[in-house]
């Protein structure tokens, strides 16, 4: 949560939920979420029950234009298993997720290019969206919203990699992006100059 003072001395908190990660074809990620601002209702001729603390709802998009780090794109990573087994593509494989996160082989048949999160009062919900790569083609597939709390076998370790994706998408928001690869070149430049 990000706090600021305003002129008033009003703090007010600012929270931001992640509503989609998604992979842009040139290497960027567009990043969604939803921002809450929350200001306090601090006047002294009330009582408590009186007190109607303000609340902004607005809907966000990222306006970073760099690579993500390459945390954010690990935490996606670690969804294609779950991705493999909500897309119904295991190809007669059973859905075990630990086996399935071992063979590396076959999960290099998908892609997941994003993640979408639906909350509500009780739960909250995500979709994948990515591809399949079959003999015959490469098919593009949109798994079924996901509940947090449903009946999906492994809804924990789903859930989990969820939010740690979620977590490093709001790192890329505040400026964890790829390292710069400039300063290796010029300090490759300066070693050839020596030789």
């Amino acid at each position: 949560m990000n706090t600021l003072t305003v002129d008033t001395g009003v703090q007010v908190a600012i929270t931001r939920r992640i509503t989609s990660v998604m992979l842009k074809s040139h290497g960027g990620v567009d990043v969604r979420f939803e921002k809450t601002i929350s200001i306090p209702d601090e006047r002294e001729d009330i009582t408590e029950d009186e007190r109607e603390d303000i609340e902004i709802h607005s809907d966000d998009k990222s306006d970073v234009k760099s690579l993500p780090h390459p945390d954010l794109l690990h935490a996606m990573e670690i969804l294609r298993a779950h991705y493999a087994i909500l897309a119904n593509q295991l190809g007669g494989r059973e859905a075990d997720l630990p086996a399935l996160d071992d063979d590396v082989d076959f999960l290099m048949l998908f892609k997941l290019e994003g993640v979408k999160i639906n909350y509500d009062s009780s739960s909250a919900t995500c979709s994948m969206k990515g591809t399949s790569s079959t003999q015959f083609g490469t098919l593009k597939i949109e798994t079924a919203p996901i509940s947090f709390d449903g009946n999906y076998q492994w809804k924990d370790e789903f859930s989990h990699a969820v939010m740690h994706l979620c977590d490093e998408a709001l790192r890329y928001l505040d400026g964890k992006i790829a390292p710069s690869n400039q300063l290796d070149m010029f300090d490759q430049a300066d070693a050839n100059e020596l030789d």
